[in-house]
């Protein structure tokens, strides 16, 4: 007899609270045990859900959380972690800055981050006349390269993310980059490496003493039996000329004579599998001046791929191919960029005195084989050369806006073949991705036969999540027919590892796995990422849901980190990408009430600077997306809705209770106050017009309306002097305040009001002198694109321009024909004009006074009232232009940014410097003056 169905008993909300309180206490009793584990680690060690949420992802497809984060001091910490992951039966994951595109630096049990505090380059060794660098594994590279260049010594190996990349993460991919056709790979330059055992032994492989006899002399005996394997030395001599990262670095291990060199070796490409990088010695070269450069669109791609290694006899420093449909996605974007229709591309640079004969060489031999659509060569100029350089450069960015829906997310990458194979490889791959209705771009370093693949495939679709493993199987099939490797530079990590015995064979596998079995028998050390028995799709971030349009362009990459000002302060996981985990984590985790408020404690950290935006490929801006999360307390919202609807009041409350309030709050917060205005300000535009000058709209700004500090009547003065036609409209506030507090509603408000006012078609210019201003103005457009206010917004947004900008583009140079001021001034570009897209506003500097000099770009802390509620983080980014400044000792800081003036002078002041710091228009005005214009 059928039974009838059970009956589902009710569930009271106190035995669900019950159980999430049981699941939380198991939780802590876990947390608090990882901490005693590694109570004797002298770094940070983090186990909250926000900062272990911060590192579960890289650049990677992939997610997953890790138990504990620790950011270790030295090599001793390095060995506590390992030991106390041995105790705690958990994982040991090196990370460096999380750039990893096959997920190698995720792991469930402890996460190292290496790049917070072991990040010194510890100085440069000269012996029988070579050189030699030591570093810890967190040194960003392009630091390194700086470092070394002021030495006339460069690394040769040069990857594309080299601004955010680091030492550890390089050898640990086995990374290279575009020079590898003449320098070779990361691998050719690891001289000597320290690194932390799997049993928390300190091993250097310079000192034989130091390594345990069960690896040295595994090693030996695995050496002899290699071979003495026939099949596995002819397995090993068909790739010789096959750049790959595949699996472990057995070719080079044979190669080395010593017992350390084979360590060193073997560490190369190992993703942390095998030790953990406490330091490491690089071989440097002596840089080589001067730089030529040819593009050549071929009809063919079989001639292509036939010249390059034609080209390569000629040693080239880098040989870069595009195939037809990259240069299509670049030719369908920037139409300007002279592209022929139907082609595929090499990019040829040479080095050296005798790169303009090289050029010539190269041109006579490509016209005497192929029939070219087009050469272009220049060997001189630099700008010509970015130029044919930007159509290779432009790719990836289009690629990061291609589609709404898709990412240019990599899990089919990095192949590599040897030359003579490109051409058949693409062919075939270009008839996989047509198959299933997919573009792809190949593009890649065709001088080491290294492609780089990014089929557009959305992954929010669960249909191409299943078809995926399917996709990647025959690609690599292709790959492995002609004898290729399925990572060329990539490195080895989540995405691979279900190939790498189908591409090296079982024996080759075999011996793999007895380099871990001898270096890690335990497996402790970041499994998962060389052997295991996972799918592809494992532990896949897709499908996401988005937090809203800002956060839905981000692929994660990371390159933000290079200009955030936080992340570049307080290094490891921090700033603007963190920024975005975090976001994520409070909306859609729903995390408890105490880990909620750590996280948004982290996210108060951000200076709002919207810097990430300027260097993301796919332009997300973090700081937009954590100013559309913020929910301001009512009395915010009251203060900002009465700013965005009646800014006359606004102006006369606040000079009303700032002149009241200033001197209170300079004593309670030791700053400086600027003075408060005790009138309105008033500006009498130019009587006098001029029917052939441009007809310029002044937008003055709150901070000139309400301080005291005559930066608008000087900005009038230099207009009018300067033979222009002077216009004040009426006008609001910018609305930075309230999209700051994430009131689009009151933002949108102030933008039509100023639209309306400024939209005049009188009006040839709009010019502001702070940059915040100018940045909000050029958004307006953006702001208002569905309103009925659009085509107007537009104009606005289009005249809009920051006073230097404007008179070094605008002003007749017989102007400043006068006398120089003796002073050495120093420009600092704020970020909201590096926002707003303008590179450089003081320029027409150079033409005003004796010396002029460019402060290193990047933020100053300043930030409007950042300064003041973070005193502390807001200093510490400043000291990087304290030690800018200290170097360059000028006269005077000239800058457009009222903020960045007060984060300036207090930091000059608190610091002993003694320098004026002035806004750019009274550096003008004090030009005018003393010449009598």
């Amino acid at each position: 007899m059928k039974q009838p169905p059970e009956r589902l008993m009710p569930v009271r909300i106190s035995e669900i609270s019950e159980i999430v309180d049981t699941l939380s206490s198991i939780r802590r009793k876990r947390m608090n045990h990882t901490k005693k584990a590694l109570q004797n680690v002298r770094g940070e060690v983090y186990t909250d859900l926000a900062t272990l949420y911060c590192y579960s992802t890289d650049a990677s497809i992939y997610q997953v959380m890790p138990a504990a984060v620790v950011c270790p001091a030295d090599a001793k910490d390095v060995r506590e972690c390992v030991k106390a992951a041995k105790e705690l039966g958990i994982s040991v994951t090196a990370r460096a800055a999380g750039t990893n595109l096959a997920g190698s630096c995720l792991g469930k049990g402890i996460i190292l981050d290496i790049s917070k505090n072991m990040n010194h380059i510890l100085g440069i060794v000269e012996k029988d006349g070579e050189f030699f660098v030591d570093v810890e594994p967190g040194v960003v590279i392009n630091d390194l390269q700086e470092y070394l260049g002021e030495k006339g010594l460069f690394l040769p190996s040069d990857p594309s993310s080299s601004e955010i990349c680091m030492v550890g993460g390089n050898i640990g991919t086995k990374a290279s980059g575009a020079k590898s056709v003449k320098y070779g790979t990361t691998d050719d330059y690891v001289i000597d490496v320290e690194f932390v055992s799997a049993d928390g032994e300190i091993i250097d492989t310079a000192r034989a003493e130091t390594i345990p006899d069960q690896i040295s002399g595994g090693l030996l005996d695995l050496k002899k039996q290699i071979l003495a394997d026939t099949d596995t030395i002819a397995c090993l001599e068909s790739k010789k000329d096959v750049k790959t990262a595949s699996g472990y670095n057995i070719m080079e291990m044979l190669d080395q004579d010593s017992t350390g060199g084979m360590i060193a070796h073997l560490m190369s490409g190992s993703v942390g599998t095998l030790g953990i990088f406490t330091r490491i010695r690089l071989k440097v070269l002596g840089i080589v001046s001067g730089t030529a450069i040819s593009a050549i669109y071929f009809k063919k791609l079989y001639d292509a791929s036939d010249a390059v290694q034609h080209i390569k006899k000629l040693d080239p420093v880098k040989i870069e191919m595009m195939d037809s449909t990259s240069l299509e996605i670049v030719r369908a974007e920037h139409p300007d960029m002279g592209i022929p229709a139907n082609v595929r591309a090499l990019f040829v640079e040479f080095e050296g005195d005798d790169r303009k004969s090289k050029i010539d060489d190269l041109e006579r031999m490509i016209h005497e084989r192929y029939d070219v659509c087009l050469i272009f060569s220049e060997s001189e100029d630099e700008e010509v050369q970015e130029r044919i350089w930007a159509v290779r450069k432009a790719l990836v960015p289009i690629l990061t806006n291609y589609d709404e829906d898709m990412k240019p997310d990599a899990f089919i990458d990095d192949v590599a073949v040897s030359v003579p194979d490109l051409a058949p490889l693409i062919c075939d791959m270009h008839e996989i991705f047509e198959e299933y209705g997919i573009t792809s771009a190949v593009y890649g370093h065709a001088g080491s036969g290294n492609l780089h693949i990014r089929p557009m495939l959305n992954l929010n679709d669960t249909r191409n999540i299943d078809l995926m493993p399917e996709l990647v199987d025959r690609v690599y099939d292709v790959v492995f027919k002609y004898g290729g490797t399925m990572t060329g530079e990539h490195g080895m990590g989540r995405l691979r590892t279900m190939f790498l015995e189908k591409e090296w064979g079982r024996g080759i596998y075999g011996y793999m796995q007895q380099i871990k079995e001898i270096f890690d028998p335990d497996g402790i050390l970041n499994p998962d990422v060389i052997f295991s028995d996972r799918q592809i799709t494992d532990d896949i971030k897709y499908p996401t849901e988005y937090i809203n349009k800002f956060e839905k362009k981000c692929i994660n990459c990371g390159y933000c980190k290079s200009v955030c000002p936080i992340s570049i302060t307080l290094k490891g996981e921090s700033g603007s990408r963190s920024f975005l985990q975090l976001a994520r984590f409070r909306k859609l985790e729903s995390p408890g009430h105490s880990e909620s408020r750590s996280a948004g404690k982290m996210l108060n950290t951000c200076l709002g600077c919207l810097r990430c935006a300027t260097r993301c490929p796919s332009h997300a801006s973090i700081g937009e997306l954590l100013f559309s999360q913020k929910t301001p307390p009512i009395y915010t919202r009251q203060a900002m809705r009465t700013w965005a609807s009646n800014y006359n009041r606004f102006e006369r409350y606040t000079r009303f209770f700032g002149r009241i309030g200033t001197p209170a709050a300079r004593l309670l917060l030791g700053r400086d106050i600027p003075k408060i205005r005790r009138a309105p300000l008033v500006l009498d535009e130019c009587m006098e017009q001029n029917p052939d000058a441009m007809n310029v709209a002044v937008f003055v700004g709150c901070a000139s309306a309400l301080f005291d500090d005559q930066v608008a009547e000087a900005m009038i003065r230099v207009l009018a002097k300067s033979g222009f036609n002077v216009f004040i409209p009426e006008q609001q506030c910018c609305g930075l305040p309230m999209i700051e507090e994430g009131l689009y509603d009151l933002v949108k408000d102030t933008a039509r009001k100023n639209v309306a006012a400024f939209a005049d078609e009188r009006y040839d210019a709009i010019v502001t002198s702070c940059a915040s201003c100018t940045m909000m103005l050029k958004k307006f457009e953006e702001l208002l694109s569905e309103d009925e206010l659009g085509d107007a917004a537009a104009r606005v947004s289009s005249i809009t321009y920051d006073i230097g900008e404007f008179l070094a583009k605008h002003l007749d140079d017989s102007i400043l024909s006068g006398k120089k001021l003796d002073i050495r001034a120093a420009y600092h570009n704020p970020c909201h004009l590096a926002a707003a897209g303008v590179g450089n506003g003081g320029g027409i500097l150079a033409k005003v006074v004796s010396e002029f000099v460019e402060l290193d770009d990047g933020c100053c802390g300043g930030a409007g009232t950042y300064s003041f509620l973070h005193s502390d983080l807001s200093m510490k980014v400043f000291e990087r232009k304290l030690d800018d400044i200290r170097k360059i000792d000028p006269d005077v800081i000239v800058t457009t940014c009222p903020s960045c003036e007060l984060q300036f002078r207090h930091g000059l002041s608190r610091n002993g410097v003694d320098c004026e710091v002035r806004n750019i228009v009274e550096i003008l005005d004090r030009y005018y003056n003393e010449n009598r214009v």
